[in-house]
């Protein structure tokens, strides 16, 4: 399949909203019952296995980037049984799914590029769709090298039927977190992304210590 080559920025994708913290954040969560955190085995200033000094081992289960993976895993593990269930879609197929949902014509670049799925995935699930009959592709006019991607009639009627199940696990999750610090990890996560990614939509190179 013959796509364009422009990259999808974060700013390109329409309905941004601006960044601002949840205003009352600090407030609800003072009124919180706020339980010390304990502290994770091995973590630092703790002896670790072997003799080592803790600062010698990286603690995997106080690492960021693991902790973020493990629960964007889970979280994405807990919700595919809502759509594998109602209509027996693989997760790349959700997300191509949901992505023209939301922003109706894309080339499988774009999608890919938003939705942070290797070309091959994207390609098998725009196959898979298609085979359904809920995906349509049209050669783009100005340049025949491009397919642009949409969803066609019964597409759209289960991507209709999907939203309210999607924004209840989302409340659900909302409702087990509490309100308060569900706003702060929504924040949190809005900056993190703003971070990493710049203003510009690239993704700012780490730093490399000598």
């Amino acid at each position: 399949m013959a796509e364009d080559k422009r990259r999808t920025s974060h700013a390109d994708i329409p309905g941004a909203e601006p960044l601002t913290p949840p205003s009352n954040t600090a407030q609800m969560s003072a009124n919180e019952d706020r339980a010390p955190a304990a502290p994770l085995q091995g973590g630092r200033g703790e002896a670790a296995r072997g003799g080592k000094r803790s600062d010698d081992i990286l603690v995997l289960e106080n690492f960021l980037p693991y902790r973020l993976m493990r629960l964007s895993e889970a979280v994405s593990r807990e919700f595919a049984k809502a759509y594998h269930d109602r209509y027996g879609m693989t997760r790349p197929e959700w997300r191509v799914f949901a992505t023209l949902g939301q922003y109706g014509t894309m080339t499988a670049t774009s999608i890919g590029a938003h939705s942070a799925m290797h070309k091959t995935k994207v390609s098998r699930a725009v196959a898979a769709l298609e085979k359904r009959k809920w995906l349509a592709r049209e050669t783009d006019p100005a340049d025949r090298r491009i397919d642009r991607l949409t969803l066609t009639k019964p597409g759209r009627a289960a991507y209709r039927d999907m939203v309210p199940v999607a924004r209840e696990f989302e409340r659900w999750l909302s409702k087990a977190m509490g309100a308060a610090r569900f706003a702060e990890l929504d924040y949190g996560l809005k900056r993190l992304d703003e971070f990493l990614h710049g203003s510009a939509g690239t993704l700012i190179k780490v730093p490399q210590s000598n």
